[in-house]
């Protein structure tokens, strides 16, 4: 009989925690936005448990460069995230004390240059 009101206080307990703790995001720029560029790529999904470590590559059209990434990740508690600016890969990774679940969005803001024609003669 006392272990069902220890199940019962462990349930209502983990119930209450469940409510009070809601996911916050948490965002993360690299690069400078200006105003002339254009959004190049987005990406959005979740993490899931024991995720520890993951990558994004960033895929971006020919004749383009990405000089400013957002990310943003809703999780219970700060992820490190990374971006590799010679690879194009975001990184998101969180400690293994943290709890993974998460979503989250990355965008990539840049220039597209305009590919002229040599001149025929």
């Amino acid at each position: 009989m006392g272990s069902r009101y220890l199940l019962a206080s462990v349930v209502g307990l983990l119930v209450i925690v469940n409510c009070a703790t809601a996911l916050s995001q948490w965002d993360f720029h690299f690069g400078t936005k200006e105003n002339y560029v254009i959004k190049l790529f987005e990406k959005q999904g979740k993490i899931g448990p024991f995720s520890y470590r993951q990558s994004f590559p960033i895929e971006v059209p020919v004749l383009s460069e990405i000089t400013f990434v957002q990310v943003s990740v809703w999780s219970l508690s700060p992820p490190k995230v990374d971006y590799d600016e010679a690879s194009q890969t975001v990184s998101i990774n969180f400690s293994s004390i943290q709890i993974t679940n998460s979503s989250y969005k990355i965008e990539a803001y840049g220039i597209r240059y305009i590919a002229s024609e040599e001149k025929k003669g």
